[in-house]
């Protein structure tokens, strides 16, 4: 599938990894832009020495573009900076706005990029000159900006804003095919379970509840209902006898 999307970033298929902070690392990065897509590195609380070696490491596993993710809840001019120094191509942003920033990631020759949860914030995030907005449902993992789930969202973004890219952790091809419907330049983020690439530095605690919700619990698509498993039956207790 090759979309405007593709064209943009330079990649072979519309996937972006979803920048996992805390679960991501140079060896996922690099095997998803290997295969194709778009590799996402998540240091938006590093060093700035773990910042270019991660950029580094990437580099040297990869000579397809990947990107770097910063969290503007924390404050990261330091850390864009050293990004464009490394010569990262794709910078992403998240979390408030980012109007002060745009202007020099671009400036550095970064494709800029900017997770939204609403109209309202989409058209602000094209005001401030991104290259690519992401429109990110309720229903994501991690760190979530609106209240709106994909499927209404997606469709209100890309009317309102071009190109527009949904971002959300698909479960179920049909939902992945559903999202695409809305504009052929419809952006995929990817669960790391889906991919055949373990992730460095992540958190037990998540892979546990990850891997439960997976195994467990299936997502549903319209029209259908979601199938949970069964709680379990209290112990029954005999009575004793009188005898």
């Amino acid at each position: 599938m090759k979309t405007a999307l593709c064209d943009r970033l330079g990649i072979e298929l519309p996937i972006i990894q979803a920048p996992m902070g805390g679960a991501v690392g140079p060896a996922l990065a690099s095997a998803v832009s290997n295969a194709g897509g778009l590799g996402m590195l998540a240091p938006w609380r590093a060093d700035i020495h773990t910042v270019r070696r991660q950029i580094r490491e990437t580099r040297a596993l990869t000579s397809r573009p990947f990107g770097v993710n910063l969290v503007l809840d924390f404050p990261q001019e330091e850390r864009l900076a050293a990004c464009l120094d490394e010569g990262v191509p794709v910078i992403s942003f998240f979390w408030r706005d980012p109007s002060s920033l745009v202007p020099r990631a671009k400036a550095g020759g970064a494709i800029v990029l900017h997770t939204v949860g609403s109209v309202a914030d989409a058209n602000q995030a094209v005001k401030c000159g991104v290259d690519i907005v992401v429109a990110q449902g309720w229903e994501a993992g991690g760190h979530v900006r609106g209240t709106v789930a994909t499927m209404p969202l997606v469709p209100a973004v890309v009317d309102a804003v071009s190109p527009a890219h949904c971002g959300c952790r698909w479960r179920h091809s049909r939902w992945a095919r559903s999202c695409c419907g809305f504009s052929a330049r419809c952006r995929r983020r990817l669960d790391w379970n889906s991919l055949p690439c373990k992730p460095r530095g992540h958190h037990p605690h998540s892979i546990s509840r990850t891997s439960f919700a997976g195994q467990r619990e299936r997502h549903s698509f319209p029209g259908e209902s979601v199938q949970r498993p069964l709680a379990k039956r209290a112990p029954s207790h005999t009575k004793k006898s009188n005898s």
